[in-house]
């Protein structure tokens, strides 16, 4: 893989981590560049699989919605049992 390219996509990587520290304030940079990945990982993955149509689309949209909804509920409450157990 040429250098531009990984830059590109370490770029792309960085905006998205960034994304979803806004999202998710009490998640921690390891946090963030897993879930970056684990997101890219799934899009990149289903669009290998078919043809890029509106139905492709649809799927794709319907993933991020869901993987990021669920992000934001799992960080949330590790965030608030961590506060709670911990802090007892």
């Amino acid at each position: 893989m040429p250098d531009w390219y990984k830059q590109k996509i370490l770029g792309i990587f960085t905006n998205t981590e960034n994304l979803f520290k806004q999202l998710t304030p009490q998640s921690n940079r390891q946090q963030q560049q897993l879930v970056t990945r684990a997101l890219w990982g799934g899009v990149h993955g289903r669009l290998l699989t078919d043809n890029l149509d509106s139905y492709t689309e649809s799927i794709v949209l319907l993933l991020v919605e869901n993987f990021i909804k669920g992000w934001c509920l799992q960080i949330t409450k590790i965030s608030y049992m961590n506060k709670y157990f911990l802090e007892k």
